[in-house]
C-alpha cells in the first residue's frame, strides 16, 4: 500500500485514519472487534480477530444517510460499557467485573470495495470497517447469562438471526479478546468506553429507503431509517 509515494503497512494506514479524525475534533469512544480472512493455500476460510476505532462522529440515532458510505452493511452485536480501565490481559472469569452495562448495538461496516469478506490487511487498513454505530438502552450485564437471539429485519422482514453464542462461542470472550489487544499494543481502553463484540450474524447490505431493525432479546432494539 502507498500513501504520498511512501510504503506503509495496514496498521499505519489505520492509525493515520484515526489521527485524521482526531485532528478534525472527533473523540475515540471505544473499539469494535471483528474477523478478517487470512490467506490460505488450500482456500479454507480462516479468520484473524482485528479491531477498529469508534469515534463519537460515527454514532447514528435513527437515521443513516446512504451517501455517507460506500457499501454499508449492518450487523447485530453485544456492546459492553467498561466499568474500569483495561490495559492488560484478563481472564473470562474476571471479565464481568470490568463491565458496567451491556446493550444491543448496530454496527455499520464499510470498506473501499463491495467485498463483504476482505482479507486482513485490507480490513485493518480500512479501520476494520468501522464506519458507524447505534446503541440500544443499557441493561444489567447479568442478562448475558441467558440464551439470547440476535436478529436483523429489513422493512419488517426477518433477514438474519443467530444466537449471541455465535460471538466467540460466548460474547464475554470479546472482553477477553479486547484485553489481549490492549496488552499487545501497550495501550489502555478507559472506563466508560464501549466495546462492540463482533457480530452474531452475517452483515446485511443497507439500501436507501429501507428501515432496519436490529434486535437482541432482553437487550432491546434499534431502528435505522436509510435515507438518500
Amino acid at each position: 500500500m502507498t500513501l504520498n509515494n511512501q510504503e506503509i503497512n495496514a496498521r499505519d494506514a489505520q492509525e493515520q485514519h484515526i489521527a485524521t479524525r482526531l485532528a478534525l475534533g472527533e473523540k475515540v469512544v471505544g473499539i469494535k472487534l471483528g474477523g478478517a480472512l487470512i490467506p490460505s493455500e488450500d482456500g479454507a476460510k480462516n479468520y484473524q480477530t482485528i479491531f477498529g476505532y469508534l469515534t463519537d462522529a460515527m454514532q447514528r440515532d435513527g437515521e443513516v444517510k446512504i451517501s455517507d458510505f460506500g457499501w454499508p452493511r449492518v450487523e447485530p452485536e453485544v456492546v459492553f460499557k467498561l466499568a474500569k480501565d483495561i490495559d492488560h490481559q484478563i481472564t473470562l472469569e474476571q471479565a464481568p467485573s470490568y463491565v458496567e452495562a451491556v446493550t444491543v448495538g448496530a454496527e455499520i461496516l464499510d470498506y473501499r470495495s463491495k467485498n463483504p469478506d476482505p482479507y486482513v490487511e485490507e480490513a485493518i487498513a480500512d479501520n476494520a470497517g468501522a464506519a458507524g454505530f447505534a446503541l440500544g438502552p443499557w441493561a444489567d450485564p447479568s442478562v448475558l447469562h441467558q440464551i439470547l437471539k440476535a436478529t436483523i429485519h429489513e422493512d419488517n422482514e426477518l433477514k438474519r438471526e443467530a444466537p449471541i453464542s455465535a460471538i466467540f462461542g460466548n460474547p464475554w470472550k470479546a472482553v477477553v479478546a479486547l484485553s489481549t489487544i490492549m496488552q499487545e499494543n501497550s495501550t489502555t481502553l478507559s472506563a466508560g468506553s464501549i466495546i462492540f463484540s463482533s457480530s452474531a450474524t452475517d452483515g446485511l447490505e443497507m439500501r436507501g429507503g429501507s428501515t432496519y431493525r436490529v434486535e437482541i432479546e432482553r437487550l432491546g432494539r434499534i431502528e435505522l431509517k436509510v435515507i438518500n
